[in-house]
């Protein structure tokens, strides 16, 4: 509710700008023929094939939380580091600052993307 983003298609790179707001999507790796991202005004984060959650508040921070595979968090600002989130970890950054380290994520957010992208059960052959 009430988030505001932009899709983009520009030089071979499909993303989401969020200004404010929450982003939960599944991209399947090897779907995308070209690059995927979600930028906020703090971070962008990269995404190969993952479930994930990209929030970004009021306070133009942005934290990306993985419920399957990984994603890498790079801060917008010139020197940024960049870490890689992994299943069931989190990490944010401040507008203008470097990713903090990844930490379990809270559990709440991965509920959420189980609940929109279930595990498949399974196939009996």
């Amino acid at each position: 509710p009430q988030s505001r983003l932009h899709l983009r298609l520009a030089n071979g790179q499909v993303g989401l700008e969020v200004d404010e707001g929450r982003v939960i999507a599944s991209i399947k790796p090897g779907s995308m023929k070209s690059k995927f991202n979600v930028k906020t005004p703090a971070a962008t984060t990269g995404i190969l094939g993952t479930k994930f959650i990209v929030d970004s508040n009021a306070q133009k921070t942005t934290t990306s939380t993985v419920g399957e595979g990984s994603v890498a968090l790079n801060g917008n600002s010139a020197g940024s580091k960049s870490v890689t989130i992994k299943l069931g970890e989190a990490a944010s950054v401040k507008l203008n600052g470097s990713p903090e380290d990844p930490h379990p994520a809270d559990p709440k957010d991965l509920a959420d993307i189980e609940a929109l992208f279930p595990k498949p059960v399974g196939f009996i052959r």
